[in-house]
């Protein structure tokens, strides 16, 4: 079997390695530099309790997904990967009210998550960050994206998958890639070309489903270590190598620019000083945006779409913590023909956020 696969981020690796682990003939065609979308722009936060309002096919899916990158990343090596959890902070009363809710209920699913008290906060973790006190999710991580990317396509390459780069896609069939000088014929085509997913011709997705949201962030050398991701008052800080600290993000509808500006800069640096008032001094070591491929009703798109596509995109703000179940499910759906969950169905309508929930605005 031959597979070609359309888009070479995180996903698109994720989703050739699999396939190749199984005996395939994969290629993967990137019109640009591997990585350098939205999985270079990553936060590379392993969270699925802090972003999940409900439990549904998300939460259960990112569970998945947490075991399956934890599992990969021991096999890849040193991919800056941290596992002190994630701590989820309430600025406001009515914040801390919904976020003792959430532990409720994820303690009623068999879920590991506590409560803790804002000086508790302090003691345990040495956390500036002023509180009414907040959730801590203990099981979850981060590591650095892009570092993570690297390794991951060095073990795609060493699996046997190649890579056509520098060549824009025209169209995509069933079973062919048209690009702009000569085409690529296989047994199946994978479109997973993140939040330009939809604009492949023949990829099948509704451009109404699948859309680019931008965000922006910034990277603090830190006066103090920082353990564990924080997240609280609109934004999070992810923990780095030497004190580095990862913080955003906006999110922004502003078609495919992919630009940093002063308000959006201005917002991460506010957000992220709010939250931990350490970084006030801290110096502004780079800069940097993104494009989140999201959808109308907060699900990822995976399985095949109504052209004969398949489809691995869609995954928002869970790119880094999605890739590896979405290549695994999509190599065992194609391969072995193993059913996937149909609230994923890359041919829904657009639609509201009926599996996701409503609950706090994340960035």
């Amino acid at each position: 079997m031959k597979v070609v696969v359309v888009g070479g981020g995180l996903v698109g690796t994720a989703v050739a390695r699999a396939l190749a682990k199984r005996g395939v003939d994969v290629v993967v065609c990137e019109r640009g530099v591997p990585g350098a979308e939205a999985s270079w722009a990553a936060g590379g936060i392993l969270s699925p309790q802090a972003e999940c309002d409900v439990d549904g096919p998300l939460l259960r899916l990112c569970l998945a997904g947490l075991a399956q990158t934890l599992e990969l990343c021991a096999s890849l090596g040193d991919v800056g990967l941290r596992t002190p959890g994630t701590l989820d902070v309430a600025s406001t009363a009515d914040e801390r009210q919904a976020l003792q809710a959430r532990v409720r209920w994820q303690q009623l699913a068999g879920l590991s998550a506590s409560w803790l008290e804002a000086t508790e906060i302090q003691t345990r973790f040495d956390v500036d960050a002023p509180t009414f006190g907040g959730a801590f999710f203990p099981g979850e991580a981060s590591l650095e994206p892009r570092r993570f990317f690297e390794m991951l396509r060095a073990s795609a390459q060493a699996s046997g998958v190649r890579s056509v780069t520098g060549r824009r896609v025209v169209a995509v069939e069933e079973q062919r890639v048209i690009l702009d000088e000569g085409e690529i014929k296989g047994d199946a085509v994978v479109v997973c070309a993140g939040a330009w997913t939809a604009q492949v011709p023949g990829s099948g997705v509704d451009a109404a489903l699948l859309f680019p949201v931008r965000g922006q962030m910034a990277e603090l050398q830190g006066q103090k270590t920082l353990d564990l991701v924080v997240y609280g008052h609109g934004g999070y800080a992810v923990p780095r190598a030497q004190g580095r600290v990862v913080v955003g993000s906006t999110m922004e509808h502003a078609g495919f620019a992919k630009a940093v500006t002063a308000g959006g800069l201005q917002k991460v640096l506010r957000t992220a000083t709010s939250l931990l008032p350490s970084l006030v001094d801290a110096p502004v070591l780079s800069t940097w945006a993104g494009l989140r491929p999201a959808t109308s009703d907060g699900l990822p798109l995976l399985g095949r779409s109504t052209s004969g596509a398949w489809i691995a995109s869609g995954h928002f703000r869970n790119g880094v913590l999605l890739a590896a179940v979405s290549g695994e499910r999509l190599a065992a759906a194609l391969v072995d023909d193993v059913a996937l969950d149909p609230a994923f169905a890359p041919s829904r309508r657009a639609g509201v956020k009926a599996h996701v929930g409503e609950g706090r605005p994340r960035p």
